[in-house]
């Protein structure tokens, strides 16, 4: 009998904001984040990841997420290490149309990067400054996403909406 593979997939979105002085709720709001989230989820769950999902997150509500479910995650590798950040669209855009590097995509965005470690029997999560990650972690210099030329075009045009 053949051993399936468990994967797991974790989303956080924030699209309900809180009003300021200089901006009223309506204007902060972003009802599609919701409909992005459950078609993220439905996919994921199509190739058969276990999807746990937390809307309108605060930094602490993902970090205390990752954190209770480390040693729930499975995985036949000894060590796991990754980082994670906050992104836009127009980073994704010029990302798919291989005019940035991913490492570009990585340092560029928020300066506190998600990094989460597992050793196999434990794991952690940690908020780190983009010079505290590790070298050897990166993704490597100069490599881009080798897109063929209309492979990520419904998602370019998507995210193009997104910052029009």
């Amino acid at each position: 009998m053949e051993k399936r593979m468990i994967k797991k997939a974790f989303l956080f979105s924030a699209g309900d904001y809180e009003e300021t002085a200089r901006f009223s709720k309506t204007k902060l709001d972003l009802p599609g984040v919701k409909y992005d989230m459950a078609a993220m989820k439905k996919r994921l769950k199509q190739i058969e990841f276990d999807v746990v999902s937390v809307e309108n997150a605060k930094k602490k509500d993902a970090f205390d997420t990752l954190q209770s479910q480390m040693g729930n995650l499975p995985t036949d590798a000894i060590t796991i290490k990754w980082i994670g950040t906050e992104t836009d669209y127009q980073l994704l855009i010029e990302l798919l149309e291989n005019r940035i590097t991913i490492r570009e995509v990585l340092l560029h965005g928020k300066e506190e990067k998600l990094f989460v470690q597992y050793d196999g029997k434990q794991g952690w999560v940690e908020f780190l400054d983009k010079e505290q990650i590790p070298h050897e972690l990166l993704p490597t210099t100069g490599e881009y996403m080798n897109a063929e030329d209309d492979e990520f075009l419904e998602e370019i045009t998507y995210f193009k909406k997104k910052v029009s």
